[in-house]
């Protein structure tokens, strides 16, 4: 029943595949959250171990009381109502009462507009290494362009982009690392989308001068501030439309996620609100992170990679982001297209080997 929930399906086999039947990685934590509040436990690991329905299940077990207080999720302790914020407050982060301070400080309306404070999970660690790392431009921030007939059927998205950002927490979360132990995300109450309106000059094309305006090569965005997403619209001077560019941080946003976006501005333009599920915190995922210590990592790739001593770097490229500045190290993608036959031989090799075809092309 879970599967088909999550899936979206009428009816799964025993031998059915979750991967295979368009699971992935983040509906794999929409799925053991599910099965936890029905009170069974399974690891994320299982879920890859064992993607079938029949060897899931066999994998499932009831939760004992030493089970939950495992895996229990620390309820947050900021009110609404909260004068100030202590560290005993803060369950899932360290932090000493000066830290806190200053962290409020920097947030608009204060401990009012503070709903939640919590590390950053593993991936988004790696994308604020790569965003400290540069100074002009942000490798990790994109933007998409989108036309419009009228500044009216704009401004409804843009409201109802707001509302999505007022449902998800991630999308009010900004991120803090100066003069703290670890980084840490602060999920704001209230999160208003900046929108920039810019003009555009007659006879040169108003996608290229916007495209070139907000280039992300160019410009970053203070992650500091939330939400990290903005918002840059024009009039077309040469034709009757308005065009957005909407700039968004991979911190809090990949290519999933945005489909989840636009699908929910979709619903809610269309007066379909109540059809939207309701959103899991962002903080539900970053405690189930953290019941593995870090040290339990530091072990295992220790024990990994601990005898590579040199750089493994393919062809000897340092940078392969594929948006360098350096046009000598610049990244030209070439489209193949296998035939059907070689294609299908692929899968199968894939399939028994329970892999997807993407990780067999990243292995090699």
């Amino acid at each position: 029943a879970v599967w088909q929930s999550i899936l979206a399906l009428e009816q799964v086999g025993r031998h059915d595949n979750f991967f295979e039947l368009g699971g992935h990685s983040l509906l794999v934590v929409s799925l053991i959250e599910q099965l936890r509040q029905q009170g069974l436990s399974l690891a994320v690991s299982a879920v890859f171990a064992a993607p079938t329905l029949a060897a899931m299940s066999a994998r499932l077990h009831q939760k004992s009381e030493q089970d939950v207080q495992a895996i229990a999720i620390p309820p947050n302790l900021i009110r609404e109502d909260s004068q100030r914020i202590t560290p005993a407050m803060l369950p899932l982060v360290t932090l000493t009462q000066p830290q806190i301070d200053q962290i409020v400080d920097r947030v608009p309306g204060g401990v009012a507009n503070i709903q939640d404070i919590y590390p950053l999970g593993p991936l988004q660690e790696g994308i604020l290494f790569h965003h400290l790392l540069t100074e002009t431009g942000d490798t990790y921030l994109e933007n998409i362009l989108m036309h419009f007939d009228s500044r009216t059927r704009l401004e409804s998205f843009l409201q109802a982009l707001q509302r999505v950002i007022d449902r998800h927490d991630i999308q009010r979360s900004a991120f803090h690392w100066q003069e703290l132990p670890i980084p840490v995300q602060v999920v704001y109450r209230h999160a208003p989308l900046p929108i920039t309106e810019l003009t555009l000059s007659a006879g040169e094309n108003a996608e290229s001068q916007l495209r070139r305006l907000t280039d992300p090569d160019s410009i970053r965005l203070d992650i500091t501030q939330a939400p990290l997403l903005a918002a840059y619209i024009a009039q077309d001077p040469d034709a009757d439309l308005w065009w957005l560019s909407l700039l968004h941080h991979h911190l809090v946003c990949d290519h999933l996620s945005l489909e989840i976006i636009f699908s929910e501005v979709q619903a809610l333009i269309l007066g379909e609100e109540a059809s939207l599920p309701a959103p899991l915190p962002y903080r539900n995922f970053i405690a189930q992170t953290r019941q593995v210590p870090i040290e339990v990592h530091q072990a295992y790739f220790q024990q990994l990679l601990g005898d590579v001593e040199a750089p493994t770097l393919p062809f000897g490229l340092l940078d392969v982001q594929g948006n360098s500045r350096d046009k000598h190290a610049k990244i030209v993608e070439d489209i193949v297209t296998l035939d059907d036959e070689l294609a299908q031989q692929l899968r199968d090799c894939t399939r028994q080997l329970g892999i997807s075809p993407a990780v067999l092309f990243h292995v090699a």
